[in-house]
C-alpha cells in the first residue's frame, strides 16, 4: 500500500509540474510574441503618424502659400475697393480655382463671394464673422454637413500699410481629392484605404472599406482607441495636428492585419507543438502508471454496470479495494430502486396532470356553456319581461294626467325598468358577447365592455386586428379563449395597472398556422413573485396552454406590463355536405 501510495504521489506531481511548466512557457512565450507585435504595431503608427502629419503640414502651407499670393494680387487690392465680380471671378477662375472651393472678400463696401456655387456659405456667415485672421479653422456647414478648412487673411495696401479688408479662403474636406491624394504618399502597400473624420463623423474616404468599417470609424474614439483591430483590417487612428492646433481632425488609415495574423498563427503553432510534446510525455507516464494502480478502478466501473454480481465476482488482493466494491454495488442496487419507484410516481403524477389539463378544459367549456345558456336565459326571459313592464309603464305615464303620484310612479317605473335592462344588457354582454357569435372575434373584441370602463378612466386603447376574412375560418374553442384572455387582461389593466394607453395587437402567421394576441399597457406593472399568485393570470396561462399554445408575461415596475400569448390556429370543422352552404353565408 505504501508503495502504491508513494507511485499516485509521484504521478500527481509530474502531471502537476508538467502542466504548470507547460503553462508558465505558454504565458511567457505567448506574451514576448505578443509584445513583439504590439512594439511593431506601434512603429508602424509612429512611423505613418509622423508621415502622414508631414504631408497634411505640406499641403497645408501650399494653402498659405497660394492665400498669400491671392492676397498680394494687384488686381484683388485694387478689386476690393472697386468690387468688380466679373474681374475678380476672372481672376479665381484663372489661378486659384484649383486651390480653394471657398473664397470671400471683404472690404468696407461690402463683401465679393467666390465660392464654387456648389457649397452655401449663408449658413455660415456667423461662423465666418468670428474666423480670427491667419490662423486655419475647421467649419461644418449645419444643414449639408460638409467641413471646410478656412483661414482669414487680411488686404494690406504694400504702400501705406493700410488694411483694405479681408480674404477667407478654404477647401471643402469632403470633396478635397487634393489633400486625399496627398496623404495616400503616406500609405504602405498593405493598406486598404483612408478616411478623414472631424470629431468622429466620416468625411471622406478613399480605397476599399467595407460598410462595417466605416460604421465603426465613426464610433470609434481615437484618442483612446488609436489602433483598433476589426476583422482583417488594423485601423490607425492619427489625429492631424493644424500647425500645432488639435481642431478635432483625424485621418484613418485601413491597414490589412494578415501579417500580424499570420505572426500569431505561427506562435501559436510553435507553442501548441511545445505543448504537445510536453503532454505527450505526460501521457505516456500517466498510461504506464494506470496499469499498475488505475486496475482496480476498472474493476469499480464494472461493478456499476452489474452490481448484482459484487458479492460472488469482486475479489480484491487489497481489501480497501475489495470493500469499496462491495459498498459501491450495494449503493448502486439501492439507487437503482429508488429510480425504478420515481419513474413510476412519475408516470402517475403525468397522468394525474394530463387528467387535471382534460378536467380544466371540460370545466372552460361547461362554464362557457353555462355563461351562454344564462345569457340566453336572461336574454330571452328577463329581457322580455322588462320590455314588457317598460311598456306598460311607458303607457301609464302618458294616459295619466291629473294624478301626479300615480304618473310618478309610472315614470320610476319606467327609469328602473330601463336601468335593469341595461345592467341586463351588459351582463348578458360580459357573460357571452353576442358579435362573438354572430360576426365573430374582430367584432366581439371591437365591442368588448371593459372598454366602456377603459374610457372613463381616460385610457386611451388601440386596436390593432387583421381582416374578418383571415379569422373568419377559426374555431369557437380558440376564438373564446383569445376573448376571454383579452377580457381578463384588459379587466386587469382596468383594476390595476394605472396606464394612460393600452394597445391590443392580433395577428395571423399562415405560415406557421399561429395566432398571435399581444397586449401592452404603460402602468405601474407586476411584481414578478405577485404575477404568479393572481388567479386571473393562471387563467388565462391554462386557456391558452390547453389549446396547445404559451403565454409570457413580462413586466418592470413603472414601465407597464407585456403580454404575449401564441396559439395554434384551430380550424372550425365544416361537414362536407354544409361547406358550401357556409361560404355563401360567409360571402
Amino acid at each position: 500500500m505504501k508503495r502504491y501510495s508513494l507511485f499516485a504521489f509521484w504521478l500527481s506531481a509530474l502531471l502537476l509540474l508538467s502542466g504548470a511548466g507547460t503553462a508558465l512557457i505558454y504565458g511567457l512565450s505567448y506574451q514576448s510574441g505578443l509584445k513583439l507585435a504590439e512594439a511593431e504595431t506601434q512603429r508602424t503608427y509612429s512611423q505613418h503618424s509622423s508621415l502622414s502629419q508631414y504631408l497634411f503640414n505640406q499641403y497645408i502651407q501650399e494653402l498659405d502659400k497660394r492665400l498669400l499670393e491671392f492676397s498680394q494680387e494687384t488686381e484683388v487690392l485694387q478689386q476690393s475697393q472697386q468690387l468688380n465680380q466679373q474681374r475678380l471671378d476672372q481672376i479665381y477662375y484663372d489661378k486659384y480655382r484649383s486651390a480653394f472651393d471657398l473664397l470671400l472678400i471683404k472690404s468696407r463696401t461690402g463683401t465679393i463671394d467666390l465660392s464654387s456655387p456648389l457649397y452655401d456659405t449663408d449658413a455660415i456667415s456667423s461662423q465666418l464673422k468670428a474666423l480670427p485672421s491667419n490662423q486655419w479653422r475647421l467649419i461644418s456647414h449645419p444643414q449639408t454637413h460638409w467641413t471646410a478648412m478656412l483661414m482669414a487673411k487680411p488686404l494690406i495696401n504694400t504702400r501705406t500699410g493700410e488694411i483694405l479688408g479681408q480674404v477667407i479662403a478654404g477647401v471643402v474636406i469632403n470633396d478635397s481629392f487634393a489633400l486625399i491624394k496627398a496623404l495616400n504618399a503616406s500609405l504602405t502597400t498593405d493598406a486598404q484605404g483612408i478616411a478623414l473624420l472631424y470629431n468622429q463623423r466620416l468625411l471622406i474616404t478613399s480605397g476599399q472599406m467595407n460598410s462595417s468599417t466605416t460604421t465603426l470609424l465613426s464610433q470609434s474614439d481615437p484618442v483612446s482607441h488609436p489602433l483598433v483591430q476589426h476583422h482583417d483590417t488594423l485601423i490607425l487612428n492619427l489625429p492631424l495636428r493644424i500647425n500645432g492646433d488639435d481642431l478635432g481632425l483625424n485621418l484613418a488609415i485601413c491597414l490589412s492585419s494578415a501579417p500580424l495574423n499570420a505572426f500569431r498563427a505561427n506562435l501559436n503553432e510553435v507553442l501548441l507543438a511545445a505543448i504537445l510534446t510536453i503532454l505527450l510525455l505526460s501521457a505516456l507516464i500517466a498510461i504506464l502508471a494506470s496499469k499498475l494502480s488505475v486496475g482496480p478502478l476498472h474493476r469499480l466501473v464494472s461493478l456499476a454496470q452489474s452490481p448484482h454480481s459484487a458479492d460472488t465476482e469482486f475479489n480484491h488482493p487489497i481489501s480497501e479495494f475489495d470493500l469499496l466494491g462491495k459498498l459501491l454495488s450495494q449503493l448502486i442496487y439501492t439507487l437503482q430502486s429508488r429510480e425504478r419507484d420515481l419513474l413510476a410516481l412519475n408516470r402517475d403524477l403525468e397522468e394525474a396532470r394530463h387528467r387535471a389539463k382534460t378536467l380544466s378544459q371540460q370545466l372552460m367549456m361547461l362554464q362557457e356553456q353555462e355563461r351562454k345558456t344564462l345569457a340566453r336565459e336572461l336574454h330571452d326571459e328577463l329581457g322580455q319581461c322588462l320590455t314588457a313592464v317598460s311598456s306598460d309603464a311607458y303607457l301609464l305615464k302618458h294616459r295619466i294626467q291629473d294624478d301626479d303620484l300615480a304618473r310618478q310612479c309610472a315614470e320610476s317605473i319606467y327609469d328602473t325598468s330601463k336601468l335593469m335592462y341595461d345592467t341586463v344588457y351588459n351582463l348578458i354582454r360580459t357573460l357571452r358577447p353576442l358579435p362573438l357569435d354572430e360576426l365573430g372575434l374582430i367584432d366581439a373584441l371591437v365591442n368588448i365592455p371593459i372598454l366602456d370602463t377603459l374610457q372613463q378612466k381616460g385610457v386611451q386603447f388601440l386596436l390593432d386586428v387583421p381582416d374578418p376574412e383571415e379569422v373568419e375560418a377559426l374555431d369557437d374553442k380558440t376564438a373564446i379563449a383569445l376573448y376571454r384572455i383579452s377580457q381578463e387582461a384588459l379587466t386587469n389593466v382596468a383594476k390595476h395597472a394605472c396606464a394612460d394607453n393600452v394597445e391590443l395587437t392580433l395577428s395571423v402567421n399562415e405560415d406557421a398556422d399561429w395566432v398571435s394576441l399581444k397586449i401592452y399597457d404603460n402602468g405601474i406593472g407586476v411584481l414578478p413573485e405577485k404575477a404568479h399568485q393572481r388567479y386571473g393570470l393562471l387563467g388565462m396561462r391554462e386557456r391558452a396552454e390547453s389549446l396547445g399554445g404559451t403565454m409570457e408575461l413580462q413586466s418592470r415596475t413603472g414601465a407597464g406590463t407585456w403580454l404575449e400569448v401564441h396559439v395554434p390556429f384551430g380550424r372550425r370543422i365544416i361537414p362536407a355536405t354544409n361547406q358550401q352552404d357556409v361560404a355563401d353565408s360567409y360571402a
